[in-house]
Parts: structure tokens; sequence; C-alpha cells
């Protein structure tokens, strides 16, 4: 928020105290300097009188914000049109800031994690890292099992370039009971730091994203650009200019994993007053109370991705 004034210049006839009403936007009740005590005193006869209203606005707005108001001698009743010198005055931002969405498009295999509900599967050659491994039909690397014929472990040896979660495959195993192993695999882009510029327009901390967003995650981060340019993002990133950075929301967080769980969530998010970029990290049964944040600038990253436990509850306007 800034603090500003508005000087108001008028002729005054009467020779006396003047009210001086103002309001924002144009609608609701005026706020009016007082006439007792008498705040507002002029030589009248048409002579310059002037006064100067203290406001408080956001600079940080994307838009104009109007005033509009009127003098009138305090001998005439306040509820009265009689007499009224109508002024307008308008304030122009000089730090607006944006909200831009970065999201990861496309991103390399990460990992590739055993999952329900066959898991490791049965009857896989005992192999170390010789099973070749698919990614959409396409080898990615290789998997190692135990001497009972499950899969354990793997090796990525080409992590490829996915818009999509490739669906994960092997060889069907030849030996009894024959059950495939379900897989699944982390999609993860580059890692990020954040190096653009706050809503008064000073250079912002670098706060890195690491390890990087997994494919489809998502999270609106608050630029001025007046000052600095918007930051040059890894690929595999899209950046897409959204709302002004003044719709704020009550938030609360929280890791609902067991308490004793290691599952634990990073969290990342812009607080609305003054906006500045806040990490912390969520262990397991934690609460993080409620915040008012900038409207979609929360980010959760998983210690476990394969088994996300973070959530947000979104409250009411703040």
């Amino acid at each position: 928020m800034a603090v500003g004034n508005i000087v108001v210049n008028f002729t005054s006839n009467y020779n006396g105290c003047h009210r001086v009403c103002y309001r924002q936007g144009g609608t609701g009740a005026y706020t009016c300097t007082s006439c007792s005590p008498c705040t507002v005193n002029c030589a009248g006869g048409g002579s310059p009188c002037s006064t100067s209203i203290p406001i408080t606005v956001d600079n940080a707005s994307c838009a104009p914000i109007d005033f509009d108001g009127y003098v009138q001698a305090c001998c005439e009743d306040s509820a009265s049109l009689v007499g009224r010198i109508p002024f307008t005055a308008v304030f122009v931002p000089t730090g607006a800031c944006y909200s831009y969405n970065i999201t990861c498009v496309t991103g390399q295999i990460e990992d590739l994690v055993l999952t329900a509900p066959n898991y490791g599967g049965l009857g896989y050659p005992l192999s170390n890292n010789s099973i070749v491994v698919y990614a959409n039909g396409i080898p990615c690397g290789f998997a190692t099992s135990d001497a009972f014929g499950a899969i354990i472990s793997f090796n990525i040896t080409v992590p490829g370039s996915y818009t999509t979660v490739p669906t994960i495959t092997l060889d069907s195993p030849p030996f009894y009971p024959g059950v495939d192993a379900s897989v699944i695999a982390i999609v993860r882009c580059e890692v990020i730091d954040i190096l653009g510029t706050d809503c008064s327009g000073q250079p912002d901390p670098q706060v890195p994203i690491a390890p990087g967003l997994v494919l489809g995650q998502s999270f609106n981060n608050c630029y001025n650009t007046t000052v600095n340019p918007l930051p040059v993002l890894p690929n595999g990133y899209t950046m897409t200019q959204g709302a002004c950075c003044t719709d704020c929301v009550s938030i609360t967080m929280l890791n609902n994993a067991s308490p004793g769980s290691p599952l634990t969530v990073e969290y990342r998010y812009t607080t609305c007053n003054p906006k500045t970029i806040v990490t912390g990290t969520l262990v397991a049964g934690e609460v993080l109370a409620p915040t008012c944040v900038i409207n979609g600038s929360w980010l959760l990253i998983e210690s476990d991705p394969a088994n996300p436990v973070g959530s947000v509850v979104i409250g009411a306007p703040c």
C-alpha cells in the first residue's frame, strides 16, 4: 500500500469553514473533513482556497483508482446539495503487479515407481540391471529383479521428453506365476530459480524450486515488469499472464499423512500484503494455519510424488 494526497484547489465565495468530502470508486458514503473544529477555513469573496486529503492506495493495482468528491460551505446542511463544488481525481499506479501462471508442460522421467496392484510382479529372471523397461514402447532403462523374480529397482538411461506421462511396461515375466510388475513414471521439469521483480519493483530474492515441478503442476507468481523484465524459465515451462496480484484468499495447508510417517510436503506461497514469497515444510499430520495469500500462488512439492499427502483448503477472500 502507498500513502498519497488529493490536493483540492477551489474558489471560495464564502468566508469561513468548508467541508471537503470524498470517496473512492464513485459509490458509497463520502468521508468529509471536520466543520467543528474547522479544518478547512477559506477567506471567501472569490479568493482561492486549498486543502490536502491523505489517502491510502494500492500502488500494485493494475487499474487506475478513481476518486470523486465535493467542497461545500459548512453553513449548508451536510445533506443538502446546495453549494456543492464537485471534483474528481485519478490515482495511476506505478507498480502494477500481475500474476503469471507457471506450468510444467514438458519434462523427463525422473523416477520409476512400483505401485498397485502388482508392484514388482513375479516370475522375472534373476537379473542385475538387464531387464529392459519401456516408456510408450520405447526403451528407457533397465530393471533389477530379486531371487523371487520380483522387480526391485530401476536404472533410467533414456529420460526422454514427455508432454504426458508415458505408459511403463516390461517384457512379460517368463516364469511361473508370471505376474507383470505395475510401474508408473514420475515426469518432472527442471529446477527453476524465480528471479523476477516483486510488487514494489525491487528484485526478488532467488527462491529456487528444487526439485522442479512435476508434469502438469502449476502455480502463480507475481511480477512487476515496470522495472525489470520477466525471468527466463528453463525449457519445459510456460508462463502466462493472468489477473492482477490483488486477488487474495485465505488458505489452509495440510500434510494428511499419519503422524510418524516420513512423508513431508514442501510448500511455497506469496502473502498478500506485503507480497512476499514464503517457503517451508509440513511434516506428517501438520497443519498450516489459515493464511491470506495471492490466489493460486501456492505450490506443494511432495517428498514422494507417487504417494501425495498434501492438500490445500481454499477459504474466503481476504
